[in-house]
């Protein structure tokens, strides 16, 4: 019993080295295996390879790309937000200056200023004082100003042929009719100059506000015959400017030009005062047309 029994426990252990060793080969090249099927058939692998840096690199790139890209949003969000506040405030100027167009101020700045411009004038002229005799005149005057309210230029005059009223066919029959044989001037021309004391605002039916400076005029020339020579004369005034633009203005002008003559007669020769009381109405134009404000 005991022969037997120990045989059936030798084959019993060297069945179980059997297994044991069978197993352990098994799992020793169970990897290879592994590898070698997922070569062939194509799997993917089951754990990330430990060196890779392909996918890195592209993952950076990507990065940086959105990095930028939200950059360039973010400048554009900027610029656009710039822009229109830009726009908001420019537009809040404006309606700030609409809203002060309405507003009529109880001193208002002037709205032309004179000082070191030059003036040029022209003028429609006619006599407004001689009951016999109508004259038409063509003048012109240029004027520089020194300061606000104070200028001075030269003028000269043009006088076309006296139209004759129906008075003088009445006096030459009375008994005091003396046969003249005056000439009448025929040009005229003065250095003069101009004083604005007066300046103030006209309204126009609660429409707009006008501007107007008064202007005071003097100065010493002569008046001219084609027939005789010239007698010294002088000339005062006074005048009306209204600023329609910054250049442009349209005025009036009452000019007395006033020189001595001699009337001869059948009663000796006179001399006398004459008196030219012109009316004069035209335009003005200033150079440089432009002006700027200075802030005191």
């Amino acid at each position: 019993m005991t022969v037997p029994r120990l045989g059936l426990y030798m084959n019993l252990r060297l069945t179980g080295f059997f297994c044991v060793a069978v197993l352990i080969s098994m799992q020793l090249a169970l990897p290879a295996h592994a590898q070698t099927e997922e070569e062939l058939l194509g799997g993917l692998p089951t754990e990330e390879p430990a060196e890779n840096p392909a996918p890195r690199a592209s993952k950076a790139s990507a990065k940086e790309d959105e990095k930028a890209e939200a950059a360039e949003v973010k400048d554009d969000k900027a610029a656009n937000d710039k822009a229109e506040a830009a726009e908001k405030q420019e537009k809040k100027k404006k309606e700030e200056l609409e809203s002060r167009k309405d507003i009529i101020k109880s001193v208002q700045r002037r709205p032309v200023l004179k000082k070191h411009r030059l003036e040029l004038n022209v003028f429609g002229a006619m006599t407004i004082n001689d009951p016999l005799y109508l004259t038409f005149a063509l003048q012109g005057s240029a004027h520089f100003f020194l300061a606000e309210s104070l200028s001075i230029g030269v003028g000269i005059a043009y006088l076309f042929d006296a139209v004759t009223l129906g008075g003088v066919a009445d006096v030459r029959r009375s008994e005091r009719a003396v046969p003249s044989v005056f000439e009448r001037p025929n040009m005229a021309g003065t250095i003069e100059m101009t004083f604005n004391p007066l300046y103030g605002k006209v309204s126009f039916h609660n429409a707009a506000i006008g501007h107007v400076d008064t202007y005071l005029i003097g100065g010493f020339g002569g008046v001219f015959n084609f027939h005789k020579t010239g007698r010294p004369a002088g000339v005062i005034g006074i005048g009306q400017r209204f600023n329609l633009l910054s250049w442009l203005n349209i005025k009036w002008e009452l000019r007395d030009y006033i020189f001595n003559d001699t009337i001869e007669s059948n009663y000796g020769t006179n001399s006398d005062i004459q008196n030219y009381f012109m009316l004069n109405i035209g335009v003005g134009f200033f150079i440089p047309p432009t002006f700027s404000y200075k802030i005191r």
